[in-house]
This record gives C-alpha cells, sequence and structure tokens, in this order.
C-alpha cells in the first residue's frame, strides 16, 4: 500500500453507519453491570472478523473508561487517621445501604485505627517506643486501605449506574469515565450570623448555558470529609446556622449531557 493510500485510510472521518454503530456501543456499555455481563460483551465482540466493524467496537470499548475510586489519604499524619476512621465507618455503618456484603477486615481495621491513635497519644506523653509504634500501626493500616479500596472498586464495577454514589458514600474520590472541567463556585458572607450564600457558576458549551443538577457540599473539619446540602440541587444555597467564627470549606459538581464535573477547588469561609 502506498503512503497517499495510507494517509486517506488515517485521517478518514467516521461515516454516518460507524456513528451509530458507536453510540449502539456505547449504549450497550453502559448497561453491563456484572462482571458476567462485561465477559459475554467482550467475547461476542472477539469472535468477530476482523474488519471495520470490529475496530470500531474495540475503540468505543478502550475510550469507555469505568468509574473507579482512589484512596486519596492526606499527607498529615493526624488527618490521614482522621480519613482512615471515616472510611471505617461508612462501611460498618452502611447507612449508605451500598456495603451490605461486609468488608471482611473491618474488626482489624477498627484494631489499626485505635493502634495508631494510641500512638499518637504515647508519642504525646513522651513514651518510649512510640514513634516505632506509629510506623508499625501506619503501615499495617495502610495495607488494610489498600484492600479496602479493591473492595469499593469491586461494588462500584458492579453497580457503574451508582458508582459516583457508592464511592462517595465510602469517603473516597472518583476517577474514571464522564467527567468534565471543574466547577467554579463563589461563596460569601450573608445577611445573617452563621449564613453563607454559596453560588455554583452555571457551565457553557461554547456560549450555550448547559441544563444542569448541581451538588454542593460543605465541611467542618477542615476539608476531611464533606456533607451534602440541599437535595433539590439548585445554583445557590443559602446555608445557615453555622457555628460563628468557624472556617468551614464548601465545594460544588455538577451533571450535565457531559457528565460529571470534577469537583470545584474547596473554598474556605468564617461566618460571623
Amino acid at each position: 500500500m502506498n503512503k497517499t493510500k495510507k494517509d486517506s485510510i488515517k485521517n478518514e472521518e467516521w461515516t454516518a453507519q460507524d456513528r451509530r454503530l458507536i453510540k449502539q456501543q456505547e449504549k450497550k456499555l453502559t448497561k453491563i453491570k456484572t462482571v458476567s455481563d462485561a465477559r459475554h460483551y467482550m467475547h461476542n465482540a472477539e469472535r468477530m472478523k476482523e474488519g471495520r466493524t470490529k475496530m470500531i467496537i474495540m475503540i468505543t470499548v478502550q475510550k469507555t473508561r469505568l468509574i473507579k475510586a482512589k484512596l486519596a489519604m492526606p499527607d498529615a499524619e493526624l488527618l490521614y487517621l482522621r480519613k482512615s476512621e471515616l472510611m471505617y465507618s461508612a462501611l460498618f455503618d452502611n447507612t449508605s445501604g451500598f456495603f451490605t456484603s461486609p468488608f471482611d477486615l473491618l474488626a482489624t481495621w477498627a484494631l489499626q485505627n485505635t493502634a495508631l491513635s494510641n500512638a499518637f497519644t504515647d508519642i504525646d506523653n513522651h513514651i518510649a517506643g512510640a514513634e516505632g509504634d506509629k510506623i508499625t500501626a501506619m503501615n499495617d493500616l495502610k495495607i488494610t486501605l489498600i484492600l479496602a479500596l479493591a473492595y469499593v472498586n469491586k461494588l462500584a464495577l458492579l453497580n457503574q449506574r451508582q458508582a459516583v454514589a457508592l464511592i462517595t458514600a465510602a469517603h473516597m474520590v472518583v476517577i474514571g469515565r464522564g467527567r468534565h472541567d471543574a466547577q467554579e463556585i463563589e461563596v460569601k458572607i450573608g445577611n445573617a450570623s452563621g449564613e453563607v450564600i454559596v453560588k455554583c457558576m452555571v457551565p457553557k458549551e461554547g456560549t450555550k448555558q448547559l441544563v444542569v443538577t448541581y451538588f454542593v457540599e460543605v465541611s467542618t473539619d477542615g476539608g476531611i470529609s464533606f456533607s451534602p446540602l440541599d437535595p433539590s440541587h439548585p445554583s445557590k444555597v443559602v446555608v445557615k446556622e453555622l457555628a460563628p467564627n468557624k472556617s468551614v470549606k464548601f465545594r460544588c459538581r455538577n451533571w450535565t449531557k457531559n457528565g460529571w464535573s470534577d469537583w470545584s477547588v474547596s473554598k474556605p469561609i468564617t461566618p460571623y
């Protein structure tokens, strides 16, 4: 094949039929809920004869990323422990209902959190050997956290439609498909004591504003954990009865036809 012909194939645009096939395959991929479903889909794709259709299907599979979790643990050791305790409580209490099949190492996890907390206390009290105990407890806890991450990602794989809610409930960070630029957010002091006004900026596609569902969250512990606000998801939220003279943080993300945005940079503010 000469160079000109190779270049023409390389630069060839998708036909209308190609685009229909891509949309069809993307729709099929969103319906995959279990590992068995995924295996069945890939088995059928791999059995196809080599050609343009198979190529398009495999490209569609490669560009469709699964929604997954990452730990995103803080660098500061005390905050690391605090987040570990929040994750443990989320899986143990299961108020979200996502973790009915329990994580096998919950009891071990609780003991490791306690061991690390005790090591910090012993360090403050200048107990001999406390630093070594802290290092051992931290290393043990890291292994359990990695296994907890694998547990959450397995649940997310089997429930992609609710993967974002599941991962958020575990106090982990969402990574994967359907994300776009971070949401922009404004925060300002309200008109009354303990009041803050949070406004999410409307995202645009070119000059056109997109239809958006907003998700605003607040943190009262310096950004270790966040709690959702106003389930009606407006772009502007007036938050009342916050503790005066105590710093809080807000963040926002949105959902549009393009999928989830990244979280905004969390904005701190201190109500009067």
